[in-house]
């Protein structure tokens, strides 16, 4: 029983530290505004599947290496031609051969991208 009681009090010393915290976080101030900063927003991301045979499938369709380039010029062009706004993830059959790879990773790199994120499986 006693060990019990112990773990209620912490418990409730637990909910009183975290709802202080969060009175903290909640109180509104008038905080001071910067001009002529933009604010940031969350990339966009877009994943581009290459299967074994390196075809490239985008939002579930089969495009070509032009297609791709074409499609992520004109989300580039929504994004202010600001690559840093686009996160690429890449995701590659093991068995693709990579000249098919390289060939995208380079077409991306004429685009602007400078960051592409690989997706790997572990064991």
């Amino acid at each position: 029983m006693t060990p019990m009681i112990d773990i209620v009090f912490l418990l409730i010393i637990f909910f009183l530290t975290v709802s202080q915290i969060n009175r903290v976080a909640e109180h509104p101030l008038s905080l001071a505004r910067v001009d002529g900063v933009a604010e940031k927003s969350s990339p966009a991301t877009v994943t581009i599947n290459m299967d074994s045979d390196g075809k490239i499938i985008l939002s579930g369709e089969q495009y070509t290496l032009d297609r791709t380039a074409r499609a992520l010029e004109q989300l580039l062009g929504s994004k202010a031609n600001d690559p840093t706004q686009v996160r690429i993830e890449l995701r590659c059959d093991r068995r693709c051969p990579a000249e098919h790879v390289n060939g995208l990773i380079r077409q991306l790199s004429d685009l602007g991208f400078s960051q592409v994120y690989a997706a790997v499986a572990g064991e």
